[in-house]
């Protein structure tokens, strides 16, 4: 094509020289067909080895009556409150996490605070924090810089919500004080991007059932507001991926559970001395032949061969 005037030729395409994008994922609102049953089954709570972050328990009890309920009415001044996505699991801004009345009220046993990173971000949950310790409440934070750094805080914010639950859940059992069980109230800032994200990602982790789709609509439909742009949803999508490939390399009996981390997997050797050896196999050639030696089957392979590889 030269690019005449009178050309008949049209473009099929918009064309642009950037890199190709990744196509945008649609989440559709929940649609709701009896009100006493729920839009999304979670399903079971995937196992953890570790007897410390095993939330087991949380089959036997009823965590989803947020999920069934019908959307309320919706008003800006809702987003400054925090909602509960499931019975022990809350979602929202700092000033919910300030509000000492709310905490009370709600029953939240601590608060996970998703902070920017460095000086600026611990000034900025220590409202929070101060609020917590005087209702002696239980309080962590998790830090990221942007987006990018939520993929690699996602499991530890998972095991800080599972220990608590399960240190509450065993004080119930023995009956110690405080006899009740764990409500970990989730902040961010605003309440709608980061702190969302964490849930989310934590939804994706605990139960067999939830997706990025699931776990994203369970979010909105609990807090309207949330923001989940098509950053973050590429970045819990990469996410999910990765709690698929946790869980399928937990399920091989090769590998003890504690070895399995996000970022690598460390190799055991065998301790069978005469095992590791490379073995030859007679249908496939070694690459590790000996070259000090001749090897009868090449011998015989090459007999009547020329050696010189070009004339």
């Amino acid at each position: 094509m030269t690019g005449a005037e009178d050309t008949t030729a049209r473009p099929a395409e918009n064309y642009s020289l950037d890199l190709p994008s990744a196509p945008r994922i649609i989440v559709p609102p929940l649609q709701y067909h009896q009100s006493n049953t729920s839009p999304i089954e979670v399903g079971k709570v995937i196992s953890n080895p570790d007897p410390n972050l095993n939330v087991d328990f949380l089959n036997n009890m009823d965590c989803t009556a947020a999920l069934r309920a019908i959307p309320a009415s919706w008003d800006y001044a809702t987003r400054r409150e925090a909602q509960e996505v499931l019975s022990f699991l809350q979602l929202g801004p700092i000033i919910a996490a300030k509000d000492k009345a709310y905490l009370q009220k709600a029953g939240i046993t601590m608060v996970l605070g998703v902070q920017p990173k460095g000086v600026i971000g611990a000034r900025v949950t220590a409202s929070a924090f101060k609020a917590a310790e005087e209702l002696r409440l239980e309080k962590a934070a998790v830090e990221v810089r942007g987006n990018k750094d939520l993929i690699s805080i996602f499991p530890r914010a998972a095991e800080i919500i599972n220990s608590h639950l399960v240190a509450m859940h065993r004080c119930v059992q023995v009956g110690a004080a405080p006899a009740r069980e764990g409500n970990v109230l989730v902040f961010c800032e605003s309440g709608n991007d980061k702190s969302a994200a964490v849930v989310a990602a934590y939804l994706i982790e605990t139960y067999d059932n939830i997706d990025l789709v699931k776990a994203i609509q369970m979010c909105c439909h609990s807090r309207f507001c949330c923001n989940f742009s098509d950053e973050i949803k590429q970045i819990l999508s990469i996410y999910h991926e990765l709690v698929l490939a946790k869980r399928s390399i937990q399920a091989d009996s090769q590998l003890r559970p504690a070895e399995i981390r996000f970022g690598g997997i460390r190799h055991q050797p065998s301790n069978d001395g005469a095992g590791s050896k490379r073995q030859r196999c007679p249908e496939v050639e070694d690459d590790d032949m000996d070259v000090d030696g001749d090897d009868a089957d090449d011998l015989e392979r090459f007999r009547g061969r020329s050696s010189t590889p070009f004339v």
